[in-house]
């Protein structure tokens, strides 16, 4: 009979302790997401601007960069490809997507493509040209 309370208050304890991970986890997201929300990017004059996504899980620094074909460019780092990290590189490119929108860029083509291995890589590339 005690070995059965015994099971059941572990079994609580267990459960506070997942629930207290998930909320530090949520709290750690929640500062990384405020954190990206202020990019600011330069004034891209091109008619065209090619944005690239490099998403790596190993040996290459995941990065993103922009250039417009003249002398606008902009590059910045990237979270590591992992599950816990696609939020906030989700957050990131939708901000610089909504940054060139407001400069009145369209976007009128985008591509993705994997590499497996011991490196798992992904690269995309958004094109945008003036309204």
């Amino acid at each position: 009979m005690n070995y059965k309370i015994n099971e059941h208050r572990s079994s609580r304890v267990a459960g506070k302790v997942i629930a207290t991970q998930l909320i530090f986890m949520a709290l750690f997201i929640c500062q990384n997401v405020n954190a990206q929300t202020e990019i600011t990017l330069p004034k891209f004059e091109g008619e065209t601007v090619v944005l690239r996504t490099l998403e790596a899980t190993g040996y290459f620094d995941p990065t993103l960069s922009i250039s417009d074909g003249g002398k606008q460019q902009f590059s910045m780092p990237l979270k590591k490809l992992k599950e816990v990290n696609e939020i906030p590189n989700a957050l990131t490119l939708a901000i610089i997507i909504n940054n060139l929108k407001k400069q009145g860029y369209k976007l009128i083509s985008s591509h993705s493509g994997g590499l497996s291995g011991n490196n798992f890589t992904v690269a995309s590339t958004y094109i945008f040209q003036k309204d």
